[in-house]
Formats: structure tokens, sequence, C-alpha cells
């Protein structure tokens, strides 16, 4: 266990190198299904790089809106991630992208082509009411989704316990076009729409609770899938795509794991300690 360890906080490089990190293997193979969850340090371009093409099935993540003082809210380049993410997602895979004004523009204006809907996250509270006298106070959040090239994978998800029989005769409306005539059938709940009304669970810098992080990785994988966190932070969503079966890869360029691994990432003389053993 000591030696795992040893080779994990090495291969994991914390810190912040000036480029990617050489202990790992340059070349990233699609994952075999035993292997439920992997961490990447370093830049995100760079990783996504070595990714096999059309092996990702799901790119979810919550990425630094560049609107805020601290260092690591930087702005990213979105062309050239887009090209990556088009290249490694399979033909009916999505990327699901959190935001909001004004960085929600600069998104939709950097990427490829427009996002194909959204899904928006009614927070409990005002987000920043240092606006309140300049705009209308803000408590919701934007997730975008780019569908993949073909017909992309959407399970809908059910919520509530409140059974409903329903039929249709069909009909042909010049509003809808041509429907067919349905069977009786009974259903338990609702489907679910966009708009999504979850309290914020907020953790360092983070805010997204694993309840909303769940339905989106049920609403667009299946067990077995590979679902990628480019920005993944403190990887609640490898926590989340573990316990739901999924295989996950995420990467970091200046935060450590810590909630997937059950652990502290180490300090940097205590890293010093393990590297020099």
């Amino acid at each position: 266990m000591i030696s795992y360890l040893i080779d994990l906080f090495r291969s994991l490089c914390v810190g912040r190198p000036s480029k990617p990190p050489t202990a790992i293997k340059a070349e990233v193979k699609p994952l075999p299904r035993q292997m439920a969850t992997t961490f990447y340090k370093g830049d995100n371009l760079h990783w996504l790089k070595t990714f096999a093409d059309k092996s990702v099935h799901l790119i979810y993540f919550n990425p630094p809106f560049g609107t805020t003082q601290n260092d690591w809210d930087h702005k990213l380049d979105w062309t050239a991630l887009f090209a990556e993410f088009d290249r490694v997602l399979r033909d009916d895979g999505n990327i699901v992208i959190h935001c909001s004004v004004p960085f929600n523009y600069t998104l939709i204006r950097e990427a490829p082509r427009p996002p194909s809907y959204s899904w928006y996250w009614k927070k409990e509270k005002i987000t920043n009411p240092f606006l309140a006298k300049i705009q209308p106070l803000r408590n919701t959040e934007e997730i975008l989704v780019w569908r993949g090239r073909s017909k992309a994978a959407y399970y809908p998800q059910r919520v509530g316990d409140e059974e409903r029989t329903f039929t249709s005769k069909g009909n042909n409306t010049t509003y809808y076009g041509a429907t067919t005539p349905q069977k009786a059938q009974t259903v338990k709940g609702h489907y679910q729409t966009h708009f999504l009304d979850y309290k914020r669970s907020i953790d360092g810098f983070a805010t997204r609770p694993a309840e909303l992080i769940e339905l989106i990785i049920k609403s667009y994988t299946k067990e077995g899938d590979v679902v990628v966190d480019p920005t993944c932070y403190k990887g609640l969503s490898g926590v989340v795509a573990k316990s739901l079966g999924r295989r996950w890869v995420g990467i970091d360029l200046h935060f450590f794991p810590s909630l997937l691994l059950e652990c502290s990432p180490p300090s940097q003389k205590a890293l010093n300690t393990l590297v020099n053993a």
C-alpha cells in the first residue's frame, strides 16, 4: 500500500508544472471496463489530445468562468478544446457545460456551432448581491448541451412518485404533424423538465450538488460508459460517476481530486519526501 501511494503521488505531480508531467503515460487508450476512475494532473488540452478517437460518451464539467480574481479562474481556449471534444466524443455523445452571464455568451460565440439546448439550474439563493443596484439579481445558472454528430444519447429521467394512466387516439394536426395511437399505459412520475431546482452544495470553489451531477450523468450515459470532466476540481463528479457504475476521467491543472481518493492532497514537503525516498 505504501509503495502504491508513493507511485500515486509521484504520478499526480501535485503542484503547478509549467509543462505536462512526464511521469504519466503519454498515450491514453480507451478505458477498460474494469478501470473505474482515472485522473490526469496538468493541462486539459494536452491530455485530451492523447485520448483515442470516439472513446468518450459524455463530457460534463463546470469550467472557470473567467469572472473572478482567483488565479485558477482563467479563460480557456474554447476553439481548441471543442476541436478535441468533437474528436474524442462518440457520434452519439454529448457535451454538457455549466455557464452563466457573461461567460455563456463567450462560450457560445467561440464554440464551433450553437448549443442544441440548455438546462436551467435555479439555486436557493442569489449569487452576486453586489449587483443589486445595477441589474436584477441572479439565482439561475445555465447548463448548455451540444449534441453529438448523429442521434445523441438521451435517457429521460422521471421525477415524482405519482402514478398516472394515459392513452392517445392519434391525430394529424398542423401544429405537431401526424401522431400514432398509443395504448393505455401507467407510469410513475413525470419526465424531468429543463428547469432544475437544487440547493447548492458549497465545498471550496464548487457549488454543484451531487444530485444535480447524478441527474446529468444518468440523462446521457449508461453503466460502463465513459464520462470526462476536464476541470474536475476535487473530483465530486468522479465520486458520483463511480457510484453509478460509469468510467470516469478527470483532468485538472490546479487541484487534486481529494474527494475521489478520500484523502487530502499531500503537502509539497510531503511530496518532496516521497519523491526523494
